[in-house]
């Protein structure tokens, strides 16, 4: 179990490294996609063999089962030679094959010998691509060895037509396990000329799934796909054709204006239906990535006939939020619809070139953006690009007219006496895109310092402060990246260059110090004494780990003058930080309930020898334990212990066996979200559970009447509570499989332009007893609908 679980965990940290390095911004001047395989299979198999090395880098090739693959094909590939552009276009049309993409233009092709192993030329930032027939498999290069394990994959061939019968070329299609719009994809691929391609998934996500499909990466109001057969990878089958054939459609095009201008930037976008709740709240609507991107904007092939479109736009290599434009799709079959962004309001574009104090260019560096006034602060992490580049998009409005003071601090900022920021000022008439040309990161001056002692006026070495501010005008806010730590002497000093507050306030952080008051001080005070506290840590171990989280400890003083404090149990350690040195009690709980008390545990300074007690705890030893399996209908079971208002979940191992920990009053539930929950009362015996399968309710809406997008469901069934419900898309039916019988009452409401939820109506209902299906329809009326609608129409005008 273990070597499965780490064998899991290591293949999903690589496919997030490598994600990580080929989701990159689109640039200027991308790779035309006709230029490129559209079965890059094809071209692997004409690259020649070259011979395997005696020393050098060993790739290893096995199956999920780990065992060794011989005469596997491997490719490697030097990332370093694919730029910006190409890794992110290849990202956008190859799913889970851009490294085969990449290997069939830039690979060097070995093969395995008997025992799945081959000696390569590895790269520094490498990676491979193995395959054998259907099976395929990605590693990054892990020290002086690389591990590639092989999916069991498959083919799935598919033909695209428009309305008219006629190929479509160039448009994405990816696998689904589900006829949820949104979830991921299995497999990807893009159509050639003859509007085929040859997509290759995974699997043990989509062979013999009900609901798997083909999906097409059109912008429309309801996905355009075709099943995938549950049966289409069966042994007697052989790939055969799908054929799915788009509604009509046009194109559209985003354009950028200036901010596709900027030396070193460029913008990059998504398209999706334009919802309710905004392209990524909403879960209804699916977003898409453009096919070409160059100096025009941004192309995306595929777009229904009269779809509302919502572009969301964001400046490159920053997380400063999302740019949003509305448009109108293609009128008619074949139209292309531009959607232009222009910055309006007061939102400006600020570009601007870092460097160092030595004037070298912060080669990407993660750093902090400070935009301040004296009404407003407020701040954005992004990081540089090659040359040193940053952009960042701002709303100068908020601030109250007046300049705008930008600071660019490096993240995260070291604790010490100098604090080097790089500053700019923002005129506050400033529209548009503004360059700030180079900006050179230099210490600023004293804004506060002084000393710290501890209570003996002795100066305190290492101790780290940081600082916020308030001021008459605004709310009390943290001075961001400003912090500092004692030099040898204790002295500290805090640097700006030109204070935004006329009040500040210095905390002590750390696990070693702390201070019992926060030091308030006014701009200029160079000669401040805080006076600070040693604190101490320890942790114990136990025995038996809490995977459950039900085991509280906590540290009770035997005197007054020491505050209690709780511990943090985590992976089988139980830590206490910052605590003042001394006598305490530990006391264990199982949820609320004592366990065991140990007196007399002494907690040293600075984490000093653990007490002989708290080595190897077995807590397990002072509870009952129960060992339960439940078998539930879909799996997923749980056991719940409940003391009073206190509750703690134990998933079922393997969805069915758990040991549990109770004592005698505590009551156990069993349960599972498509299981009755029902309570268990320990014999002191193994317990076997079977969970009767709850009843389905399907709410429809009546014919004729249909409630926009942006409606909650909530229902409140019997003993308390409200579950949510969730409508994946208008048209579809709320489902809820409620634990509780009786009578339940049904509310439907909607969050009106103001932020606050209104109610429709609400309607009562009964809940079966028994497992089985019931349809109910919903008492809508006309008047619940327009007032529905009124309330969409409300929040689109106040959203513009």
């Amino acid at each position: 179990m273990i070597g499965t679980r780490y064998k899991k965990q290591r293949k999903r940290r690589a496919a997030g490294v490598l994600a990580a390095l080929l989701i990159v911004a689109a640039a200027t001047g991308q790779q035309d996609l006709a230029a490129w395989p559209t079965d890059p299979f094809a071209a692997l198999a004409a690259l020649p063999i070259a011979a395997a090395g005696a020393g050098g880098h060993l790739v290893t090739v096995r199956t999920d089962a780990a065992a060794p693959v011989a005469a596997a094909d491997v490719w490697v590939v030097d990332l370093d030679r694919i730029d910006e552009a190409t890794r992110a276009f290849l990202r956008l049309h190859w799913h889970r094959l851009e490294v085969a993409v990449l290997a069939s233009r830039f690979g060097v092709h070995y093969r395995t010998a008997a025992n799945g192993t081959v000696v390569v030329a590895m790269p520094e930032h490498g990676a491979c691509f193995a395959m054998r027939e259907h099976d395929t498999g990605t590693s990054l290069r892990t020290g002086d060895a690389t591990i590639v394990t092989l999916d069991r994959c498959g083919i799935v061939n598919v033909e695209v037509v428009d309305a008219d019968g006629r190929p479509v070329e160039g448009l994405p299609l990816s696998v689904r396990n589900s006829p949820v719009r949104t979830g991921p994809a299995f497999g990807a691929g893009v159509t050639d000329r003859t509007g085929r391609a040859r997509l290759v998934t995974a699997l043990q996500w989509v062979r013999g799934v009900d609901g798997a499909r083909v999906r097409a990466a059109i912008v429309a109001d309801e996905p355009v796909f075709v099943p995938l057969p549950s049966d289409y990878f069966d042994a007697e089958h052989t790939s055969p054709l799908l054929q799915l054939r788009l509604p009509p459609t046009g194109s559209a095009l985003v354009t950028f204006g200036g901010l596709g201008e900027m030396p070193g930037f460029r913008p990059k976008s998504t398209l999706a239906v334009d919802a309710d709740a905004g392209p990524f709240a909403g879960h209804d609507t699916e977003i898409e990535w453009p096919v070409r991107c160059d100096e025009r904007g941004d192309f995306y092939p595929a777009v229904a006939v009269g779809t509302a479109l919502c572009a969301s736009v964001q400046l490159a290599d920053s997380n400063t939020g999302w740019l949003r434009l509305r448009g109108v799709g293609p009128v008619e079959a074949g139209e292309q619809a531009t959607l232009a962004l222009a910055l309006d309001g007061g939102t400006v574009a600020v570009a601007g070139r870092l460097l160092d104090a030595d004037g070298t260019p912060a080669r990407e560096a993660r750093v902090r953006l400070t935009f301040q006034s004296p009404h407003r602060l407020t701040g954005q992490d992004l990081t540089t690009a090659a040359d040193g580049r940053f952009t960042s998009a701002i709303d100068l409005a908020p601030f109250g007219g007046g300049d705008v003071r930008l600071e660019v601090v490096r993240v995260p900022v070291s604790a010490g006496p100098e604090h080097p920021a790089a500053i700019a000022t923002l005129s506050a008439d400033a529209r548009g895109v503004l360059d700030l040309g180079e900006l050179r990161i230099a210490p600023q001056c004293a804004l506060l310092g002084g000393r710290v002692v501890d209570d003996t006026g002795a100066p305190v070495a290492g101790v780290d402060l940081t600082l916020s501010g308030s001021s008459p005008e605004v709310e009390r806010v943290p001075l961001i990246g400003l912090s500092t730590r004692t030099d040898a002497a204790g002295r500290f000093v805090f640097r700006r260059d030109r204070p935004i507050c006329t009040m500040f306030g210095i905390h002590v952080g750390g696990l070693e110090w702390r201070s019992t008051t926060v030091v308030s001080a006014a701009p200029g005070q160079l000669d401040l004494v805080i006076e600070v506290a040693r604190v101490g840590s320890f942790a114990l171990t136990l025995a038996q780990p809490d995977d459950a989280g039900l085991l509280r400890a906590e540290l009770v003083p035997t005197d007054r003058d020491r505050a209690a404090a709780l511990g943090d149990s985590k992976g089988g350690r139980i830590r206490f930080a910052r605590v003042a040195p001394g006598r305490y009690d530990l006391v264990l709980k199982l949820l609320t309930r004592e366990l065991t008390r140990i007196p007399g545990v002494e907690v040293p300074e600075n984490g000093g020898p653990a007490d002989p007690r708290l080595v190897d705890l077995d807590w397990h030893a002072f509870v009952q334990l129960a060992d339960v399996t439940v078998r539930a209908p879909g799996g997923q079971a749980r056991v719940r212990v409940v003391d009073g208002a206190a509750a703690g979940p134990i998933q079922c191992r393997h969805g069915r066996l758990t040991t549990v920990p109770y004592l005698a009053g505590m009551r156990l539930f069993a349960g599972s979200p498509q299981g009755r929950s029902v309570e268990i009362v320990p014999a002191g015996i193994p317990i076997d559970v079977e969970l009767q399968p709850r009843a389905e309710l399907c709410l429809r809406e009546p014919e004729g009447l249909a409630l926009p997008s942006g409606v909650f469901a909530a229902i409140a069934p019997p003993g308390g509570g409200r579950d949510i419900l969730e409508r994946r898309q208008p048209g579809e039916d709320w489902i809820v499989r409620p634990d509780a019988h009786g009578s339940a009452r049904l509310e439907f409401v909607m969050r009106d332009d103001d932020g606050r939820f209104r109610r429709l109506f609400f309607q009562d209902v009964d809940l079966p007893v028994g497992s089985e299906r019931i349809d109910v329809v919903l008492e809508l009326d006309e008047a619940i609908v327009e007032l529905a609608e009124e309330i969409t129409v409300a929040v689109r005008k106040k959203r513009g």
